[in-house]
């Protein structure tokens, strides 16, 4: 009995730390560059974004990524019109760019490195991405808001993903380099507190799957917080997440509650045991009911998530 009471508490405290994070768009961005003309560079951005992780302190999981390819952003109307057609990323057929991380690496017991399917104009390829891990910060209006911080880096080559469109120059090479460096930025906030070091909020949008919608009034640079673990929404593309480990997770919230219950009835046979020989029997029975019904609200109440309640 010992051991399932030690595995049940591990449980309920590692479901207590880990937490769900969102990517906050006001202060993350996504960029990046690459050769241009042999001697220049092209640089640019990706204005629409979302993702989200969970974090437990020590482990990193549950990474996803999405990219909303039509906010590209070169400083070029013209250069940004092309990059969405067939030539490039073709927008019209694959409206979205995903990263789903599947292992991490970690370095000095920080995360350093992670792995996982990335998704360009509907293909898949493993690709890894280097982590510069910053760390949690507290808010300085509100310490009790904090914030983690960290860069993400990578190479990636365009051709893998069928980009291949180029021109060649008369004194030799290409108009376009085929390695593309990409630096994300990102600080990413609790699912459940307001963002720290934001001092405005933009409003709500409309959450389509597939499609992302913005009001008017709405600035590319300060995207709303949208999990796509938490609302359980996921872009249309080839990498949609399967909903088995979710289902699994519930599942196990139920058979662990079970358990819990039953338990706890032998434990308060027990208790009401020790305490008929201290007190009378009705105090007895009062209060071993009123630990008994205590104890499993507490656990209800931890283990709720876990069964898919109070999640939208």
């Amino acid at each position: 009995m010992k051991p399932f009471l030690a595995l049940l508490f591990f449980l309920l405290s590692q479901g207590l730390l880990c937490k769900t994070y969102e990517v906050n768009g006001q202060h993350s961005f996504v960029n990046f560059d690459l050769e241009y003309m042999k001697i220049s560079e092209v640089k640019g951005t990706f204005d629409l974004f979302h993702g989200a992780f969970e974090w437990d302190g020590e482990k990193l999981s549950q990474v996803e990524f999405v990219i909303q390819v039509s906010s590209i952003n070169t400083r070029d109307p013209k250069r940004d019109n092309h990059l969405k057609r067939k030539d490039f990323f073709y927008v019209s057929e694959y409206p979205s760019i995903t990263f789903i991380g599947n292992e991490v690496i970690y370095k000095s017991k920080v995360p350093s490195r992670i792995k996982g399917l990335l998704t360009i104009r509907g293909i898949e390829r493993p690709y890894s991405f280097d982590i510069d891990w910053k760390g949690e910060y507290s808010d300085p209006v509100d310490k009790k808001k904090k914030s983690l911080f960290l860069k993400v880096k990578a190479i990636l080559d365009r051709q893998d993903f069928n980009i291949k469109w180029n021109k060649a120059l008369d004194q030799g090479g290409w108009v376009v380099g085929e390695k593309v460096n990409i630096e994300v930025i990102i600080e990413a906030n609790p699912t459940d507190a307001r963002p720290a070091f934001s001092r405005f909020y933009t409003k709500k949008r409309k959450i389509i799957p597939g499609k992302l919608e913005l009001s008017k009034d709405d600035d590319f640079k300060q995207v709303p917080l949208i999990s796509p673990i938490q609302k359980k929404k996921r872009i249309n593309n080839p990498t949609k997440v399967s909903h088995a480990v979710e289902i699994s997770k519930i599942i196990l919230g139920f058979v662990l509650f079970c358990l819990t219950c039953v338990v706890s009835i032998f434990f308060k046979k027990r208790l009401l045991e020790f305490l008929e020989k201290r007190m009378r029997s009705l105090y007895a029975e009062f209060i071993s009911d009123m630990l008994l019904y205590s104890f499993l609200l507490v656990v209800a109440y931890l283990l709720a998530p876990l069964m898919g309640y109070g999640i939208i």
